[in-house]
């Protein structure tokens, strides 16, 4: 029995997910996610635009960017909080690291135009939240 188990209680980072066989999985579709039928040695890698955007646009990462920004409004100050602080804010929970000065310019401009959920969403989608050195 296939059970939507997308929820605050599953929502974590992972090295293995349960997989259920012939139910399509529309973000590790596009990650060339193995055909559970067929038995390989080794996986190829793949990198697709089609991965970004799938990234970028699903219903997880929007969610997420939403609670993350949300969060980082609230951490951003003491009494009021400003947009610089919760752009700061934002580069601490997603980086553990402060933006250099052309990144803090960039994202504040997006994120006074464009509100600090899509800030989220690029660092969500960036190489250095997605890839552990």
């Amino acid at each position: 029995k296939v059970v939507n188990n997308f929820g605050p209680d599953t929502w974590r980072r992972m090295i293995y997910q349960e997989r259920m066989r012939r139910v399509d999985d529309r973000i590790f579709t596009a990650f060339d996610f193995p055909d559970c039928g067929q038995v390989r040695a080794k996986r190829p890698v793949s990198t697709t635009p089609l991965q970004a955007l799938n990234l970028m646009n699903s219903d997880f990462v929007v969610d997420q960017s939403k609670y993350l920004a949300e969060r980082a409004w609230r951490e951003a100050g003491a009494s009021k909080p400003t947009l610089s602080g919760a752009v700061n804010r934002t580069f601490e929970l997603l980086l553990s690291r402060q933006p250099d000065r052309q990144e803090f310019s960039a994202a504040l401009e997006v994120s006074s135009m464009q509100g600090l959920e899509i800030v989220c969403r690029a660092l969500i989608n960036s190489n250095e939240f997605a890839y552990i050195p």
